[in-house]
């Protein structure tokens, strides 16, 4: 019998359950067109992520300043 079926919790809701808990939260911003148009040129690859993007921007800015 498996871990799951022990506790009582359907492979769906464990799943639910394992997503939620293995995801990182995520927040919606609101950038202007112009803004996202630039972040889109500093993607290093298509499937890059605006947050990577954001992500790495802040890093270097803050080895630029010594933070």
């Amino acid at each position: 019998m498996t871990a799951v079926k022990r506790r009582g919790l359907g492979v769906g809701k464990f799943l639910n359950v394992y997503y939620r808990c293995s995801m990182p939260a995520t927040e919606p911003i609101r950038v202007s067109r112009d803004v996202k148009e630039e972040l889109k040129k500093l993607k290093t690859h298509p499937r890059e992520t605006y947050g990577d993007v954001v992500k790495r921007l802040v890093e270097t800015y803050k080895k630029c300043v010594g933070l």
